[in-house]
């Protein structure tokens, strides 16, 4: 269900049955299917490695990360305090995500 804001919440009801999407929250554009669209770790190394940094590297190794990708002042503040949150997370949780968002790439979903 979406609440205001679009942001996706989790109901109670059984008869909900729809898949969160990022798609549309903080000014994300809805993406479209595209042939020319790549979604597999293979297809997009610089994301993986944008992900592993964030979830099990040093601060520093992120924003190197990012760079290339010329976030502006705000997105690499955002991402910096996100980080340090992550960071505090046990190492177990933080590689258990890592994994969870390798299969979640290796679906036909995203191939």
């Amino acid at each position: 269900m979406e609440a205001p804001g679009g942001l996706w919440v989790r109901s109670s009801s059984p008869h909900h049955h729809h898949c969160p999407s990022w798609a549309g929250v903080g000014g994300w554009p809805t993406p479209t299917p595209s042939a020319s669209t790549p979604g597999s770790a293979k297809t997009c190394p610089s994301f993986h490695s944008v992900l592993q940094n964030f979830l099990m590297g040093t601060l520093s190794g992120y924003e190197s990360t990012v760079e290339p990708f010329q976030p502006d002042q705000e997105m690499k503040e955002a991402g910096a305090r996100m980080k340090m949150l992550v960071d505090s997370l046990p190492k177990g949780i933080r590689e258990a995500v890592l994994k969870l968002s390798e299969k979640i790439v290796k679906t036909s979903e995203c191939a």
